[in-house]
């Protein structure tokens, strides 16, 4: 264990690992379309990518790395149940408090509307582009 890292976050970060493991080994097809497409237009990112919270942490489907600094979800059929819409608000809450901001597409749109998730990626990348220059 490094020097000076809490022991807390240490354990967190280690299940993180562990439970990022098994979300990489079964990603489901809109991710793998969506992995294409980020692919396709030369961004670089991270795969189920963590994020520790004082208590918890977060796993988002991909975080397109600086300068756009941009969490994208892809949400499954799983995300409309109450357990799920809890931590999706806590999620939503801790982006909204860092730097980091949240794009959230349906598996029905990425696989089925995929031209339109394209274009609303562009826009948000566009829009982190112009706050960086002014």
């Amino acid at each position: 264990m490094p020097i000076g890292f809490p022991v807390r976050n240490y354990f967190q970060m280690r299940l993180a690992r562990r439970f990022r493991w098994g979300l990489l080994k079964s990603r489901s097809h809109a991710e793998l379309a969506f992995e294409d497409l980020l692919k396709e237009m030369n961004l670089r990112f991270t795969s189920q990518a963590i994020f520790l919270d004082r208590s918890t942490f977060f796993i988002v489907d991909f975080f397109i790395k600086f300068p756009h600094h941009l969490a994208v979800e892809i949400d499954g059929s799983n995300h409309g149940k109450k357990k799920r819409a809890w931590r999706d608000a806590a999620q939503k809450a801790y982006f909204e408090r860092s730097e980091y901001r949240l794009l959230r597409f349906t598996d029905t749109q990425v696989l089925n509307h995929m031209a339109l998730v394209k274009t609303c990626l562009q826009n948000q990348l566009v829009k982190k582009e112009m706050n960086i220059h002014d």
